[in-house]
């Protein structure tokens, strides 16, 4: 399934436009200037990692522009799918922490049980359960935990796809889509992570299915339809992962600067449509898990400042957090609180501990949440835990080469600012919303590395973008 994008001019903003795009890119380009900065700490770690990336990339390169076949994408999907049953192969550890709570689960789903909806972990992250009832229908065809994981090798190559297809989708250059599906389809991390039960394979799926709808509708009639297609699979990856806010706000603030160009009254109806189907289907979701006994309250958030509390935690750097939940224990049984209460007030001693420790420590904590976020130091503890205790040293030399990998993407990504900058309106202003939301997002809720799993692909098609616009300065002088 490949639609080429028709090779339209963007559409020009207006005087308004014009001012908020400015001051967008220069509130994003201050945060990509950061993020860059504080990238550069790991590098002293990890600087034999960062050279091998260099004939890497090289070697990708200059296969992605010498290889014109017709049958790319098959070679693409090929290297991709032995890739991950390699990776699978090598990783496949027992679940553990919230991924053997999910699935028990979605065991107990399957007998009939629901009494875990009344345990700790439901009770407070209801939005959880969709997960879980997604395994147990998995679950039902065959009672096996690899069953979970062939489908997830499945949808991490279907993401490849993805990445590949819009690619073509942001440019009209066949560079672009081959360098971003080669480069994405060796990344470390999905590779390691499809024998992990986690939620993020299968919501990046769907989530860059509804990306691939939304810029279907730039040139289609009835573009709308396809708008709400997206609203509706965008839903369906917040019901397997709640990213879904981070999500339809990245789109949303797509469609609203559309407002700002002739083409206003188009998206005007494409941002109501997809904030009304994504929004809609949600309701519906929550209302059939309500109904069918899995989660009585439905799939909300009944202890929002939990994440937040942890986020600005700086004794643990805004990571998950021992003492930031001994803390919660303390204080719900000193001041007999509810865990929504006890998190709430968590929240606002850490920001008053923020306060104290002043700018410089509110700048090395969000230097160290980028770093952990993007690239990750150390974020492969999931796949790899087991291999941990047999072989340290291959783990260590795997997560070098995973975190000097996102490293050179997000520099070779960083090329393609400037000419995204003269473009107007344009849909490439769709991946760069992704980033900035989930950035933000980052800097003021827990942080951990899997969490920007969806948004990496935008990275790396940006990869594509930056590196073609410097090959093709390089060939013009």
């Amino acid at each position: 399934m490949y639609i080429k994008p028709e090779p339209v001019s963007a559409p020009r903003f207006n005087v308004a436009g014009r001012w908020l795009h400015i001051i967008f890119w220069i509130v994003f380009g201050l945060l990509s200037a950061f993020t860059l900065l504080g990238s550069s700490l790991l590098i002293p770690s990890y600087w034999p990692f960062f050279l091998l990336m260099v004939p890497v990339f090289a070697v990708l390169a200059f296969t992605a522009n010498r290889y014109h076949g017709n049958h790319f994408l098959w070679w693409l999907l090929a290297i991709a799918l032995i890739a991950r049953i390699v990776g699978l192969i090598i990783f496949h550890p027992a679940p553990e922490s919230d991924f053997l709570v999910q699935y028990n689960a979605a065991q107990d789903i399957l007998k009939g049980n629901l009494a875990f909806n009344k345990g700790y972990y439901f009770a407070s992250f209801p939005y959880q359960v969709g997960f879980s009832f997604y395994e147990a229908v998995l679950l039902r065809i065959f009672n096996s935990i690899w069953t979970l994981r062939i489908v997830n090798l499945l949808l991490s190559t279907g993401s490849v796809w993805l990445v590949y297809l819009l690619a073509h989708r942001f440019s009209t250059k066949q560079f672009v889509a081959q360098f971003a599906g080669l480069a994405y389809a060796l990344f470390a991390t999905p590779i390691a992570y499809n024998g992990v039960l986690t939620n993020n394979i299968a919501s990046t799926f769907f989530t860059l299915l509804s990306l691939y709808f939304v810029t279907l509708a730039e040139d289609r009639d009835h573009g709308w339809l396809w708008v709400a297609l997206a609203g509706f699979v965008l839903s369906v990856g917040n019901f397997l992962r709640p990213d879904g806010l981070a999500l339809i706000v990245a789109v949303g603030a797509y469609f609203f600067f559309g407002l700002f160009t002739p083409q206003w009254r188009k998206r005007l109806l494409n941002l109501v449509v997809i904030a009304v189907a994504f929004f809609g289907f949600n309701a519906v979701f929550s209302a059939g898990v309500s109904a069918s006994g899995l989660a009585p309250a439905g799939m909300k958030v009944l202890d929002p400042y939990w994440k937040f509390a942890t986020g600005i935690e700086l004794s643990s750097n805004g990571q998950y957090s021992n003492r930031v939940l001994a803390r919660t224990k303390v204080i719900k049984a000193e001041k007999h609180l509810s865990q929504h209460d006890a998190s709430k007030a968590m929240l606002m001693e850490n920001i008053q501990n923020l306060r104290k420790a002043g700018i410089k420590s509110a700048a090395r904590l969000a230097v160290t949440k980028q770093n952990v976020f993007w690239f990750g130091k150390g974020g492969l503890i999931f796949p790899t835990i087991e291999l941990q205790k047999t072989h340290p040293r291959l783990v260590r030399w795997y997560d070098g080469v995973k975190t000097m990998w996102m490293l050179g993407i997000f520099i070779l990504a960083l090329f393609s600012l400037w000419p995204m900058l003269h473009k107007g309106y344009d849909r490439q202003l769709l991946m760069v919303f992704f980033i900035f939301t989930f950035a933000v997002v980052n800097l003021v809720t827990e942080t951990q590395y899997r969490y920007s799993f969806s948004v990496q692909p935008m990275w790396f098609i940006m990869a594509g973008l930056g590196l073609e616009w410097w090959l093709s300065k390089v060939q013009d002088r």
